[in-house]
């Protein structure tokens, strides 16, 4: 049996990356998908606005946001999934960012 104790957010925004996904992954093993969601949250919108800002850097302004989401969600989904825990969660959003930078690059540049 997965024991699984809920924290309140105030305990959530001390944990770090690693801490965060075992979390998660513990929440939704024990069926407790609603605070696996909020830990979630702070794992992603800890990272946002750096995404932003490098993108930023990268690619035309009008597109950002939508890459931004797109690195975001390649990179947590990477950090949750099987065996990657170990991973760095910095590492897994700049190769999502470069991905999606190079990406839209190309095609922009046809």
């Amino acid at each position: 049996p997965v024991t699984f104790k809920p924290l309140p957010d105030h305990e959530l925004q001390k944990l770090g990356d690693e801490q965060l996904i075992a979390y998660i992954r513990d929440g939704r093993n024990a069926g407790e998908l609603g605070p696996a969601r909020r830990a979630l949250m702070f794992l992603v919108y800890g990272y946002e606005h750096d995404v932003k800002r490098s993108l930023s850097i990268k690619v035309p302004r009008n597109v950002v946001d939508d890459l931004a989401h797109d690195a975001l969600v390649r990179a947590t989904a990477a950090a949750l999934s099987s065996g990657v825990m170990t991973r760095d969660m910095r590492c897994l959003l700049d190769f999502a960012i470069r991905r999606s930078a190079a990406s839209t690059i190309a095609r922009i540049l046809g």
